[in-house]
């Protein structure tokens, strides 16, 4: 109505639904380029230590986006999310381990991060 569109509260009619509507009338605001992300969890260092590393990624990758979380419950652990199309956080991500590494910061790669 008026591109306006309701749904019903039950996720699973409400889903498809949704699924249609974007297909059908919002396919053209669609990312031309999928979104991927890569997560290192980095142990033993300062936040504050990584930044220049940090902005050494963003200047070397600049489509990327970059997230330093500092865990919660942990203060010796810290997730860095790389975030971008799919042919640039490749990359990134594997700069950024390899430059965690000649450092001698020790990190793991995230659950789920998809990215080597």
């Amino acid at each position: 109505l008026n591109d306006h569109h309701f749904l019903p509260g039950f996720p699973n009619m409400a889903w498809p639904m949704a699924e249609w509507v974007l297909d059908t009338h919002y396919r053209h605001r669609f990312q031309a380029q999928p979104v991927t992300e890569c997560r290192v969890m980095v142990y033993g260092v300062a936040e504050s230590a990584l930044i220049p590393t940090m902005r050494e990624l963003l200047a070397a990758f600049p489509s990327i986006k970059l997230a330093s979380l500092p865990s919660a419950t942990n203060s010796d652990e810290i997730e860095l999310g790389v975030r971008g199309p799919a042919a640039d956080v490749t990359p990134a991500c594997a700069w950024l381990i390899a430059r965690l590494g000649a450092l001698g910061v020790r990190h793991v790669l995230g659950a789920g991060a998809g990215v080597p």
